[in-house]
């Protein structure tokens, strides 16, 4: 997941987080390290819904081209205690 090199285009999106198990500590999610940086990236939020359910993300190493693609997250936890998610610029 390198924000740098990929553009996330995502309209009208629905992020509904529910029953998937985000640990930002123990995967690659860390602003700090990671280019999850709002100023670096661009992430235009619409026309898509995100359908998540039950899984686990590890963002190292892969990556993700993703249009009009449904992602419904629900009920998650998100452990946000290590990392730092700028999403200042993003909409």
């Amino acid at each position: 997941w390198n924000a740098s090199t990929s553009s996330w285009n995502v309209s009208t999106s629905s992020w509904n987080v529910s029953t998937s198990s985000w640990n930002v500590s123990t995967s690659s999610w860390n602003a700090s390290t990671s280019s999850w940086n709002a100023s670096t990236s661009s992430w235009n939020v619409s026309t898509s819904s995100w359908n998540v359910s039950t899984s686990s993300w590890n963002a190292s190493t892969s990556s993700w081209n993703v249009s009009t693609s449904s992602w419904n997250v629900s009920t998650s936890s998100w452990n946000a205690s290590t990392s730092s998610w700028n999403t200042a610029d993003c909409s």
